[in-house]
C-alpha cells in the first residue's frame, strides 16, 4: 500500500507544484537557461538544454498568451530549432506567430525566414515563393525585399550556377566600367 501511496503522492505535488509556477519562475528560468545555452554554443551544441529551453518557451507562450514575450519566445524558439537542425518546427514556430501574433514587430522577418528555411533547409520551392510573395506583397518597401526577391528569381538553382551568373554580372559590370 505504500509503495502506491508514496509515488501518487508525489506526483500530486510535483503537478500541482508546476500548476502554480508564477509567470515571473517562468521568466526566470528562461533567462538562466538562455544564458547557459549561450555560454554553451562558445564550446559545443547542447541539443537536451535546446530542447528544454524550447519546452520552456513554448510553455509560457502556453501559459501567458497575451504578453508580449509569448511572440518574443516562439520567435527565439524558432531559431533555436534552426540551431538543432529541425527546420519543420522552426517554420511550425514561426507560422504560429504569423497567425497569433498579427501585430508582432517582427512579423516580416517571420514571413522571410519561413520562406528561407522552406527554400535553404526544406527544398520545397512552391512554399518557399508563397512565403516570398506573400513577404512582397505585405511589406515592398522592407529592408529585405530586395532579397526576397532574389530568392524568387534564384528558387532552385544550384549553387555553382548562382555562382557562375554572379561572375559574369561582376564582369559584365567591370567590362562597362
Amino acid at each position: 500500500m505504500m509503495r502506491f501511496i508514496f509515488p501518487t503522492l508525489a506526483f500530486v505535488i510535483l503537478f500541482f507544484s508546476a500548476c502554480t509556477e508564477t509567470q515571473d519562475d517562468l521568466k526566470l528560468k528562461i533567462s538562466k537557461l538562455e544564458a547557459e545555452v549561450t555560454a554553451d554554443m562558445a564550446k559545443s551544441l547542447d541539443t537536451n538544454k535546446i530542447v528544454h529551453l524550447n519546452e520552456l518557451y513554448l510553455k509560457y507562450a502556453a501559459k501567458f498568451p497575451s504578453d508580449t514575450l509569448a511572440p518574443e519566445y516562439l520567435y527565439k524558439s524558432s531559431g533555436m530549432y534552426q540551431t538543432i537542425n529541425q527546420s519543420d518546427k522552426a517554420v511550425m514556430m514561426l507560422d504560429s506567430i504569423v497567425k497569433t501574433y498579427p501585430k508582432y514587430m517582427r512579423l516580416p522577418e517571420c514571413i522571410f525566414t519561413e520562406a528561407f528555411i522552406y527554400e535553404n533547409n526544406l527544398n520545397d520551392y512552391g512554399k518557399a515563393s508563397y512565403y516570398y510573395n506573400l513577404f512582397l506583397m505585405k511589406y515592398p518597401n522592407h529592408p529585405l525585399a530586395e532579397s526576397a526577391s532574389a530568392g524568387i528569381k534564384n528558387l532552385g538553382k544550384p549553387l555553382d550556377q548562382l555562382i557562375h551568373e554572379f561572375e559574369a554580372k561582376r564582369e559584365e559590370a567591370q567590362a562597362k566600367k
